[in-house]
């Protein structure tokens, strides 16, 4: 993955592409390919807290000059009001991925190389400036820049940052007085202590967001190194001493770590081995034996929801069992009357449950790690009697409104709450209210049942089976009455006190993609023929019919009118995984469908060259050219297409 000097010194399209480096831990290192931070949250050293209590920036980025002869070089970029300074993307000749963003400037003769690497496990990031070729010595001036905040926040001078500095041999301690101290470590060269403001730098996508996007660093020192030809300065930014780490060793272990990641796709087709690559960045350790999936980067945490879904892609096709059973029991661990967490959220404040889905998803996960695993002994252990405490928790009623009505179904939320996974909602107004009986909830109530009589019955308990039996079809037989609509020729997305909501929506899908079937093999056709021809585009599914007169078909402005657009009409890439279920269910999976469906999945693969480079975006706009919006880089969007590579097109 490789961008030429064309692509980089065009700054509005080196803005557009964003690398990332994830540690395991939740935490990151990540900008554009020019160095220019555009969010607020870029940067060299970003944690996560512990617990997935929120993330930090602690160093923002690093201003690096060039000086020989009468020549001096900023090969760092910024933006400030009006002005790009310094250039660098003026001498970037190439930007790759191989596996780690590497950087080859050139300018007068003078070749660097700039190469960064986030350590697994550990909060640093390592970054190499080489010398490749020079008329003489050159020196390199590297500064780095300090945010020292929240990731939501932006960080202005005058809210006071006066770090203690500390020197010594080839280590550098900076030491705000709240919050995490930052070592930087260096191999060669002389540090100057000489605090530096830097104002006023502007991060473009925070603009386009409508939010705050002005921010100051403080630099408390300069590092001096005299490069002669093939020599190197390496600096190691963390939050503990790394002084001794050596960092080409760091380099060769975690690059041989990837090559163990892909080891097992090495006759797949290249698109497959960079979305495992990408899978392995959200599996992160929740605290110091459980395992979670990050949602997205840069900003989302773990949620439950996201989680399941996600799960199924990201660690079982990746052959990553171990940590798959972690997370479930990291979900389990944390359920209360039934639910799992919708999400864990930042800071010391207890998990959220205020969904109605997630826990639903969680069968599904169970059955496939159960397929993959035959683990049927921890099955009988922990995961059949948790399934069976959520089904009977989902029976008499729970929280939020949640519980089963006279005929079987689902219903769930009030008119003031959002439990589906459309859950946008600013201040009153709920964006798209779906309370009731929403139609996925129904088709993922509906197989829970069935996931729980199939593993019933391999557990050899028949009186438990019998009684899942009858309950799922109690549930199937309101099912078509209750939402399936003659005059439309679709399933309704929901139905309650106010009658059926007949938006065309994306939703009646999962009765067709999930494995225990609600409808006649007609309209399950009927089904994926309007989803198609309505709300298929070349990254997914849009949230809302075009036809519709909500529909908003970009995605952006302050968070009112995104929040607007979320599931109004954007598209999202995670939806093309039960889209194609429903696709193979229909038309049977022969070597004609798997060729249409490869076929379709090229303008996905194409975009792991953009936005977010090796990854898949959150969402896109629902208007052509389609661009695309949010994270970078989205655990479901990520783990359904792999599973959909893996699972259907293998």
């Amino acid at each position: 993955m490789e961008l030429n000097r064309e692509a980089c010194a065009s700054l509005e399209t080196a803005l557009e592409h964003e690398w990332l480096e994830t540690n395991g831990l939740g935490g990151y290192a990540s900008s554009t390919v020019v160095g220019a931070n555009t969010r607020r949250y870029h940067g060299l050293l970003v944690v996560a807290q512990p617990a997935g209590a929120g993330r930090s920036v602690l160093v923002a980025k690093a201003e690096e000059t060039l000086r020989w002869n009468d020549h001096e070089v900023g090969i760092s970029c910024n933006i400030y009001p009006g002005a790009v300074f310094p250039r660098g993307c003026d001498y970037v000749q190439r930007f790759r991925l191989g596996p780690f963003p590497v950087w080859d400037y050139e300018c007068e003769g003078v070749r660097l190389q700039k190469r960064l690497c986030a350590v697994h496990g550990e909060n640093t990031t390592v970054v190499t400036y080489e010398l490749m070729a020079a008329p003489g010595p050159v020196a390199l001036l590297v500064r780095p820049q300090f945010a020292f905040r929240d990731q939501h926040q932006l960080r202005r001078s005058y809210w006071g940052l006066e770090p203690e500095v500390e020197v010594q041999e080839g280590l550098v301690v900076v030491r705000p007085g709240w919050g995490e101290d930052v070592f930087v470590a260096h191999n060669i060269g002389i540090v100057t202590v000489d605090p530096l403001w830097y104002y006023n730098v502007e991060y473009e996508v925070e603009r386009y967001r409508g939010l705050d996007f002005q921010e100051d660093l403080l630099s408390p020192f300069e590092v001096h190194a005299e490069l002669e030809p093939g020599q190197e300065l390496a600096l190691v930014y963390s939050t503990q001493d790394r002084s001794d780490l050596d960092a080409r060793a760091a380099f060769e272990a975690e690059a041989a770590r990837r090559a163990e990641v892909v080891a097992a796709f090495e006759d797949a087709p290249e698109v497959v081995q960079q979305l495992v690559r990408a899978a392995d960045q959200f599996v992160v350790r929740r605290g110091t034996d459980h395992r979670t999936i990050v949602a997205g980067y840069h900003w989302f945490g773990d949620w439950g929801r996201d989680a399941m879904i996600a799960l199924p892609g990201v660690c079982l096709a990746t052959g990553k069992t171990d940590e798959a059973r972690q997370i479930i029991e990291t979900f389990l661990r944390h359920r209360q009357e039934g639910l799992i967490p919708n999400r864990f959220p930042d800071g010391s404040e207890p998990p959220s449950y205020n969904t109605a889905d997630a826990t639903l998803w969680l069968f599904q996960a169970v059955r496939r790690y159960l397929y993959a695993t035959a683990d049927w002994d921890y099955a009988a252990e922990t995961l059949y009697p948790a399934l069976v405490d959520i089904l009977e928790w989902h029976l008499r009623g729970t929280r939020n409104a949640i519980g089963v009505t006279d005929d079987g179904l689902l219903t769930a939320g009030t008119a003031e709450t959002q439990l589906t996974w459309m859950d946008a909602k600013v201040d009153d107004w709920v964006v798209t209210p779906r309370h009731g009986k929403a139609v996925e909830l129904n088709a993922l109530w509906y197989n829970a049942l069935r996931v729980a009589e199939y593993i019933a019955k391999k557990l050899g308990n028949r009186q438990d089976a019998r009684r899942w039996s009858e309950v799922a079809a109690r549930a199937k037989a309101a099912f078509v009455p209750t939402f399936w609509s003659d005059v439309l020729g679709y399933l309704y997305d929901c139905v309650s006190e106010n009658g059926p909501d007949r938006s065309l929506r994306p939703n009646q899908i999962f009765a067709v993609a999930l494995p225990y079937e609600l409808l006649s093999k007609q309209q399950s056709a009927a089904v994926l023929d309007v989803v198609t021809q309505h709300l298929l585009t070349p990254y997914g599914l849009r949230t809302l019919s075009r036809d519709d007169p909500r529909y908003e078909g970009m995605y952006g402005g302050d968070q009112r009118a995104r929040d607007g657009a979320y599931h109004q009409g954007t598209v999202w890439p995670w939806l093309l995984g039960p889209y194609f279920n429903a696709y193979f269910a229909v038309h049977g999976r022969n070597r004609e469908t798997k060729a249409w469906a490869r076929e379709f999945l090229k303008p996905l693969g194409e975009h792991l060259a953009h936005a977010g480079l090796g990854s898949v975006s959150e969402i896109f706009d629902g208007d052509p050219p389609h661009h695309p919006r949010g994270c970078i880089a989205q655990a479901w969007s990520v783990g359904e297409l792999l599973r959909v590579w893996t699972e259907l097109l293998r």
